[in-house]
C-alpha cells in the first residue's frame, strides 16, 4: 500500500491480484530474506476447482478434476502461499493436494501442521499480512496414494489431502508460510535438554507442531538442543518462544551451534519482548555454519522458566542473480488499452504496462519482503506518435515499507531509444520498487519489463583470487587467470562447447561451503545451459559441490552456490551441456566457512 505522501503524487490506486497490502507486521522481526531460487514450481490438484495465491498475487487457477497443475514463480523464505478451493459437481469431499519444490528440493507441502484452513471468507485472506491465529489447522484425510483416488501424477506420494473438518465445506480457503528453503532440517531428531518441566519433554520443541512445547525445569542457562545426525549446513531458523512474564517483560535467547556437542558458537540472538511472544520469528544465520549439534539457551530469562514451541532450522539459499519481481504482486496508476501492471513482471519483454494518464502514471512492483538487491533492468518508452518533445523521463524509488520512498535513479530517452532497456547497477535493500513516469510530454507511457535482480553473498576471503589456474583450452587472449581476478568485466574464453573446464588450485586444502560463479554460454545454440562445479581434495577424485544452469532470460548473471563442507585443494567449473556453443567465466570466487 502506497503512503500517503507518494500517493497524492501518484492518484488512485488499481489493485493486481490479491487486493491491497499494509507493511510489513513487526512482529516479524529480523527476517533476513533470502529467495528460494529460479525456477520454483508449485504443484497441487484438488478434488474441484482452485485458486493460487504467493503473498497475495494470483498465480493460477485450474478446474481439473484430481489432475495436477504446475505453476512457476518466485516464492521467497517468509511468502504465504494460500489456496482458495471449491468441490466439484458430485463429490461429496473438498480437498486439496500441493507440492511446493524448488530445483528439486521440496519446501512445502500440504499436512496439518503447516497448513491453517477455513470456510470463512474473509476480504485479504490471501495476502501476507493476513493473521490466519484464528484459524484451525488442516485436517488431514488420506496421502496422495491413498484412498479413495489413488495417485495423483507429479505430486509425491507421502503428501497429504487437506481440507476441514466439515468434509461437506463447497468452498474453504488455505493458508501456509514457505519456512526456509527445503524441509525442516531439526523435524523429528534427536532431542535433549538441560532438564524438562513435566511432560514437556525435549523432543516437543521439534516435533513441527505449535500446540506442544518443551518447557525447561530451572531458568536463565536453561536449554534445548537437537542432534541433526551429521556435519549439516544452516542459514536460516524459526522460532517460536517464549518464559513466564510475570518475571518481565523482555527476555533473550542464543542460538548455538556446535560440531561436537563440546564447544560452542553463537548462531543468531532471539531476544524478544513479551508482545512477540507467540509469534514466529526468523533469524538468518550469517556467515552459514556447518553443525550436527543445535541448542537454543536462555541468557536472560529474569528468574522465570521458559518454553520453545517450536524451533526449526533450514538449508540456506540465495537470492543471487534472480528477478526477484517476476510475477510478484502489483499496484498501478491505472491501465489502459486492456493492458494490466502485471504484463510489466510476467518476464516477456514483448508484453507492456501501457499508462491511462500522461507524465506520472506508475508501477509499483511488492517483493513480499524486504530484499537486498543490486540491479534494476528497466525497458519503457512513452508515446512518440503525437511528436511532442524529443525527450522523456521516469524515476525508479523504493521503500522498505510502503510510506517513505527513496530515489534510485532517473531516466532518460530520446525519440531514438524510447523502449530500449536500461540497466541500473546500484545496491539497495527494498520491498517495494515504484517505477514513475516524470515527464512523458503530456502523452501516456508504457513498461514492458521490469526485473529486479537479488544481490549475492561475497566471500569474506575469496580463496580462488589470483590463485594459479589452468583451463581445457582458451580463446585468444581471454586467459584463465582473468576469472580469477576479482573483476566481473573480464573472462576466460572457453574456446570450445561441452566439456570445457576451469581448474583452480586454492594452494592447500580448505573447507568450502559457497562458490559465486558468473558465466555464459552462445544463448543463440538452446534455451538453456548447464555446468557444475566439482572440487578435490590434493589426493582425491574430483566430487560434485552443485550444479548451475542459465536460461536466456538469467544468462552471464552471476550464480551463488551454496552446498555441504567439503575439503578441498582444487576446485573445477566444468561445462556439462552447452549445446554446441561456446562460453566463458567472468569470475569465480570459492569461499571457506
Amino acid at each position: 500500500m502506497l503512503g500517503a505522501g507518494l500517493m497524492a503524487g501518484c492518484g488512485a490506486v488499481e489493485e493486481g491480484a490479491g487486493g491491497a497490502r499494509t507493511p510489513l507486521a513487526q512482529v516479524e522481526q529480523g527476517l533476513g530474506v533470502e529467495s528460494v531460487g529460479w525456477g520454483d514450481t508449485l504443484t497441487l490438484a484438488a478434488n474441484g476447482s482452485y485458486e493460487l495465491y504467493v503473498d497475495g498475487a494470483l498465480v493460477g487457477r485450474d478446474a481439473r478434476w484430481l489432475e495436477a497443475g504446475t505453476y512457476s514463480a518466485q516464492v521467497n523464505a517468509g511468502d504465504v502461499v494460500a489456496v482458495r478451493v471449491e468441490r466439484g459437481v458430485g463429490s461429496t469431499w473438498s480437498g486439496l493436494l500441493a507440492d511446493i519444490k524448488v530445483d528439486g528440493r521440496l519446501v512445502l507441502s500440504t499436512e496439518r501442521l503447516s497448513w491453517r484452513c477455513t470456510s470463512t471468507y474473509t476480504p485479504g485472506w490471501e495476502t501476507v499480512d493476513f493473521k490466519d491465529d484464528a484459524w484451525p489447522a488442516a485436517v488431514e484425510r488420506t496421502t496422495n496414494w491413498g484412498s479413495p483416488w489413488g495417485p495423483v501424477a507429479g505430486i509425491g506420494s507421502a503428501t497429504k489431502w487437506i481440507g476441514l473438518a466439515d468434509s461437506a465445506a463447497v468452498t474453504f480457503y488455505c493458508r501456509a508460510t514457505v519456512l526456509g528453503c527445503g524441509p525442516d532440517e531439526a523435524r523429528g531428531k534427536p532431542a535433549s535438554s538441560s532438564g524438562s518441566g513435566g511432560s514437556d519433554t525435549p523432543d516437543k520443541a521439534f516435533d513441527g507442531d505449535v500446540n506442544t512445547r518443551w518447557t525447561s525445569s530451572a531458568s536463565t542457562g536453561s536449554w534445548v538442543q537437537v542432534d541433526l545426525g551429521r556435519q549439516t549446513l544452516i542459514g536460516r531458523a524459526a522460532a517460536i518462544w517464549g518464559w513466564d512474564t510475570r518475571f518481565g517483560t523482555s527476555a533473550s535467547s542464543v542460538l548455538e551451534g556446535s560440531t561436537d556437542g563440546v564447544v560452542w558458537k553463537q548462531l543468531a540472538d532471539f531476544s524478544q519482548p513479551s508482545s512477540t511472544i507467540g509469534t514466529r520469528l526468523f533469524r538468518p544465520i550469517f556467515p552459514r555454519a556447518a553443525v550436527r549439534y543445535v541448542r537454543m539457551r536462555g541468557t536472560q530469562w529474569n528468574g522465570a522458566t521458559g518454553f520453545v514451541n517450536d524451533l526449526q532450522l533450514f538449508f540456506p539459499c540465495s537470492q543471487c542473480g534472480e528477478d526477484q519481481a517476476l510475477k510478484r504482486r502489483v499496484t498501478t496508476s491505472g491501465s489502459s488499452n486492456g493492458t494490466t501492471a502485471e504484463l510489466a513482471v510476467d518476464g516477456d519483454p514483448t508484453t507492456s504496462w501501457e499508462s491511462d494518464r500522461a507524465n506520472d502514471g506508475w508501477v509499483q512492483v511488492d517483493l513480499g519482503q524486504p530484499l537486498n538487491i543490486e540491479q534494476v533492468d528497466v525497458k519503457w518508452g512513452w508515446d512518440i506518435s503525437g511528436q511532442v518533445g524529443t525527450t522523456a523521463s521516469s524515476v525508479i524509488k523504493y521503500s522498505t515499507d510502503g510510506l517513505t520512498y527513496q530515489t534510485l535513479e532517473t531516466l532518460t530517452h530520446d525519440t531514438e531509444t524510447s523502449g530500449d532497456p536500461q540497466t541500473i547497477l546500484k545496491p539497495f535493500s527494498a520491498r517495494y520498487v515504484l517505477f514513475q513516469g516524470l515527464n512523458w510530454n503530456n502523452r501516456w507511457g508504457y513498461l514492458d519489463d521490469l526485473k529486479v535482480i537479488g544481490s549475492c553473498q561475497t566471500c569474506g576471503t575469496n580463496l580462488a583470487l589470483g590463485k594459479p589456474v589452468t583451463a581445457s583450452s582458451s580463446w585468444s587472449s581471454e586467459y584463465p587467470s582473468l576469472a580469477v581476478d576479482g573483476l566481473f568485466n573480464t573472462y576466460w574464453g572457453a574456446g570450445m562447447s561441452t566439456g570445457a573446464w576451469l581448474e583452480v588450485d586454492l594452494g592447500q586444502e580448505y573447507p568450502v561451503a559457497y562458490a559465486l560463479v558468473a558465466w555464459n554460454w552462445d544463448a543463440n545454440i538452446g534455451d538453456d545451459a548447464e555446468s557444475v562445479l566439482e572440487g578435490r581434495s590434493t589426493t582425491g577424485t574430483w566430487m560434485p559441490l552443485g550444479n548451475l544452469r542459465h536460461t536466456d532470460a538469467t544468462n552471464w548473471r552471476k550464480q551463488g552456490l551454496f552446498f555441504l563442507p567439503e575439503t578441498v585443494r582444487y576446485v573445477r567449473f566444468r561445462a556439462t551441456r552447452w549445446n554446441t556453443g561456446w562460453g566463458n567465466v567472468s569470475e569465480l570466487q570459492v569461499c571457506t566457512l
